[in-house]
């Protein structure tokens, strides 16, 4: 039988209100420049602008990715990865 440990700094947050803490939890932990990475199913319902103003409104600048489909091609997460590495990202947002 196989045994693992998955060890991770990943915060997950969510609930009622959540969006309204992810500035202030951006720069608690030291984060300037987050890598914001969504599909455009999400962008359709409206979560992006509530986020994009809730860091724009703590001061976090942020790079956006949305170009992610459901089971991303290699070529797609390479991509997202070079911007991700070349606008100096610090943290990444997944949504």
């Amino acid at each position: 039988m196989l045994s693992y440990r998955l060890v991770q700094k990943t915060k997950i947050i969510e609930g009622a209100g959540a969006i309204s803490d992810l500035g202030q939890l951006c720069l608690e932990n030291g984060y300037k420049r987050p890598f914001l990475v969504y599909d455009q199913g999400v962008a359709k319902v409206g979560i992006i602008e509530k986020v994009t103003a809730v860091l724009d409104k703590d001061g976090v600048s942020y790079v956006v990715y949305d170009r992610i489909i459901p089971d991303p091609t290699c070529n797609l997460v390479d991509e997202g990865a070079v911007l991700c590495k070349k606008s100096e990202c610090d943290c990444v947002i997944a949504i």
